[in-house]
């Protein structure tokens, strides 16, 4: 019965609401999201680790910073030794192995000195069991067909959590007063909001409305229907990371690459976007390493997740090479090393906020023209409103002489804005770097 309400209502409240504006949301159109394991970031595992690191952070071209979740861990049912951040036992309340709440202040207040913008992870489909709501609050949260509440969110192995009971109104208000919470009392700038299509639409609605209310902020959806579209600004791109997965892998080509370059934001709004990556928390802890699917040829991926018009996002140890599934129950800090990847994302974010061909929200560039047939070369251009980029790919570990045609020379100028550097031309032929990329800006 639980989920046939939540269906009904899904229902009318996205046809009532299908037209509904919402305020603009107040972040840029080329932003970079880069996500914080708080626990993992450092061997303090603190949020005045993460303070410290801002400039550092805000260099490699991000303005979005979103901290997995920080709030107090559950203790019943935990899994491993420190638990799952998305166990939570308190919407209100710091995690102490974290800081303080002035702490956290602290970090919002210098990431906008910064000129970047803080988002949490926002978990409203379930609490720990041992919540602070439980005690005098236990009809908040689902029972079972016998009557016995909580239970964990049934079809998953989520042991350590509770899930929560949409049909109670008074639960779905301390819900949402737990978010007015943060952007009131700390100035944070939105959610990250953790398997949000598990969570009825009409309370995304609503949340939207009186979040905005009081500042614009910026939802983004762990989800990909579009349907998320109607509450928030923007959505998981899940359906292209199985597709670079694949490429990668052998199981489909560039040319499909393209065909969801070309097609995949028909029916999206404009200033409404999609968040892609190559890993997060999830990806790199249970599924997968970068270097063990992509090789070689991390950067060229990078640099196509980048290419797509929608949001980039960096996960925390990308930029140093994060080599290891960051363990997830235990503290299991990030070897930082020397930053080896840096440079790269620094300036690959700067061609992606200084090129209107890249942006999110607004072109979407088109793509125009493209090489998928030379071995281990793809070539394609994007056109913007204002500029076109030109970017040639090898995927192979040597370097390879592309020949361009006489329009491509006449049209681009050959400083690759990866280097800075001139490409020699010779007798046509310019020579791609083995398992990188050369990207030009038309003349």
């Amino acid at each position: 019965m639980k989920h046939l309400i939540y269906i009904v209502l899904s229902i009318f409240l996205l046809e009532s609401c299908a037209t509904t504006q919402f305020k603009e949301q107040t972040f840029p159109t080329n932003s970079v999201i880069y996500e914080v394991n708080v626990r993992q970031y450092s061997k303090e595992g603190t949020l005045q680790a993460v303070t410290n690191d801002l400039p550092r952070i805000k260099k490699l071209g991000v303005d979005v910073v979103w901290l997995m979740p920080i709030h107090p861990i559950g203790k019943l049912n935990r899994k491993g030794t420190l638990g799952s951040y998305y166990a939570v036992q308190d919407y209100q309340a710091i995690n102490p192995e974290f800081g303080t709440l002035e702490d956290f202040k602290h970090l919002v207040d210098k990431a906008h000195k910064l000129k970047m913008k803080v988002i949490i992870d926002w978990v409203a489909n379930h609490s720990s069991p041992d919540n602070v709501w439980i005690k005098n609050h236990l009809d908040y949260y689902t029972k079972d067909e016998n009557g016995n509440a909580p239970i964990p969110t049934l079809g998953t192995d989520w042991t350590d959590v509770a899930d929560l009971n949409y049909d109670n109104y008074d639960m779905r208000k301390a819900m949402l007063d737990a978010m007015k919470f943060w952007v009131t009392e700390t100035n944070i700038d939105g959610f990250r909001c953790d398997v949000a299509e598990s969570v009825p639409m009409d309370f995304w609605h609503k949340a939207r409305t009186e979040l905005n209310n009081i500042k614009t902020v910026f939802l983004l959806a762990e989800g990909s229907k579009k349907e998320l579209f109607s509450a928030f600004d923007a959505i998981y791109g899940w359906e292209y990371k199985e597709l670079m997965l694949d490429i990668a892998k052998g199981k489909k080509s560039f040319a499909d690459w393209i065909h969801y370059r070309k097609t995949y934001y028909n029916d999206v709004a404009s200033g409404k976007n999609v968040m892609y990556f190559t890993t997060n928390h999830d990806e790199n802890s249970w599924n997968y390493l970068e270097k063990d699917v992509f090789g070689k040829n991390t950067k060229n991926y990078a640099i196509l997740t980048t290419c797509l018009g929608g949001i980039p996002l960096v996960y925390n140890g990308q930029e140093s090479g994060l080599d290891k599934k960051i363990l997830f129950f235990e503290k299991d800090a990030i070897e930082w090393k020397n930053y080896e990847n840096a440079a790269f994302y620094q300036k690959l974010f700067s061609i992606y906020t200084q090129n209107d061909a890249l942006y999110n929200g607004i072109s979407r560039g088109n793509v125009t023209w493209s090489d998928t047939n030379t071995k281990h070369i793809f070539a394609f251009e994007i056109s913007g409103v204002s500029n076109n980029l030109l970017i040639i790919q090898n995927h192979s570990d040597t370097a390879i002489l592309y020949k361009m045609n006489s329009e491509l020379l006449d049209k681009y100028d050959l400083t690759d804005l990866l280097s800075d550097k001139k490409i020699t031309i010779l007798n046509g032929e310019l020579s791609v770097p083995k398992n990188y990329a050369l990207v030009f800006k038309n003349k």
